[in-house]
C-alpha cells in the first residue's frame, strides 16, 4: 500500500498532536498521506485529498466522530477501499469504533491486509417530481424527510415494492439502514439492528396514530414514499449532511445502493460491547 487518505475533525483541542501521531504510524509503511482541506489548511499540510488524488489512496483514516465520518465518505471511489474510523470523542461511537490507543495495531492489519472488516449497507435516495429524477443521493445512516418547526402535520403515502403499506399523518418519515438504526431512528424509539443485518427501517416521527409502529423489511426492498398533503416546508435530510425543500406530490424513492462502505473493525470488542457501553446497558 502506497497512499492514505485522512479526514480530521478540525475542531478537537489536540488535533495537531493527533495529527503528528498519525503521520508518524504512517510514516513506518511508508505511505503518502492525503489530508482533507480544511484540515490540512489549519495544520499547513500540503499533500491536499481531492476527489482526484482520492482514486489513488488504498484506504482512508476518519479521526473524529460519527458526524465526520459521514462527511468523509465522499472521498471513497470503490467499495473495496476500507475505512478506518478512528474515535475522538472520549466515548466509543457506533460508526468510528476504534480507540485512538488501537491505531498501531489496526493499521499494521490493513498494510498487511489482514484486518477484520464489515460492509455497511447504504441506500439510494431519489427525489421525483412529476416525471423528473431531481437528485440522487447514496446514504449510510437514514434519508429522513422531515417538516418545517411550523409546517402543520404532513401525509404521507408509502409503498414497498409496488405494495400499498399505508397512509400516515406525522411531523416525518426516516427511512434507516443498520447502521442508522442506532441514529435518528432510536432517538424516535426506533429498533436497534445489528449492523450485520440486510434490512431496512421504515420509522415515524412524532406519528398521528396510536397504532402505528417501525417496520423492518429486506434489504432488497424498494420503498416509494409520497407526500400527498403538506403546508409549509418539507425537507429531505440526507445522514443530516445534505438536506432537499420538498412540494406536496414529490415523491422520494429508496433502495439499496450499490455501493456499500468497507469498514475495518476493533480486535478489541463487538457490537454489543459498544451498544452496553454507550446506552450503559445492565447499569443501576
Amino acid at each position: 500500500m502506497k497512499y492514505a487518505g485522512l479526514v480530521l475533525k478540525i475542531t478537537h483541542p489536540q488535533i495537531e498532536e493527533i495529527f503528528q501521531r498519525i503521520l508518524n504510524e504512517l510514516d513506518q509503511y511508508h505511505i503518502r498521506v492525503y489530508v482533507d482541506e480544511a484540515s490540512a489548511r489549519k495544520l499547513q499540510y500540503n499533500d491536499v485529498l481531492t476527489p482526484e488524488n482520492a482514486r489513488l489512496i488504498d484506504f482512508l483514516i476518519v479521526a473524529g466522530g460519527d458526524g465526520t465520518f459521514l462527511r468523509s465518505i465522499e472521498y471513497l471511489s470503490s467499495r473495496e477501499k476500507p475505512v478506518i474510523g478512528i474515535n475522538l470523542s472520549g466515548s466509543l461511537g457506533f460508526i468510528t469504533e476504534i480507540s485512538l490507543d488501537e491505531l498501531g495495531e489496526t493499521l499494521r492489519d490493513v498494510v498487511n491486509e489482514n484486518y477484520k472488516w464489515i460492509y455497511k449497507l447504504r441506500l439510494r435516495s431519489t427525489i421525483i417530481r412529476g416525471e423528473k429524477s431531481l437528485l440522487s443521493v447514496d446514504v449510510l445512516n437514514e434519508t429522513a424527510i422531515i417538516r418545517n418547526s411550523l409546517t402543520p402535520i404532513v401525509n404521507f403515502d408509502i409503498w414497498v415494492d409496488g405494495l400499498y403499506l399505508s397512509k400516515i399523518k406525522a411531523d416525518g418519515i426516516i427511512v434507516a439502514t443498520p447502521t442508522g438504526s442506532t441514529a435518528y431512528n432510536m432517538a424516535v424509539n426506533g429498533p436497534i439492528v445489528h449492523p450485520e443485518t440486510e434490512a431496512i427501517i421504515i420509522n415515524a416521527v412524532s406519528p398521528h396514530m396510536l397504532s402505528f409502529r417501525p417496520i423492518v423489511l429486506p434489504a432488497r426492498a424498494r420503498i416509494r414514499v409520497k407526500i400527498t398533503k403538506a403546508i409549509g416546508p418539507l425537507y429531505a435530510s440526507f445522514d443530516g449532511q445534505r438536506g432537499y425543500e420538498l412540494q406536496t406530490m414529490d415523491e422520494v424513492v429508496i433502495e439499496r445502493s450499490n455501493f456499500p462502505i468497507k469498514v475495518v473493525q476493533s480486535r478489541r470488542r463487538d457490537f454489543f460491547d459498544i451498544i452496553r457501553t454507550k446506552l450503559r446497558w445492565g447499569e443501576k
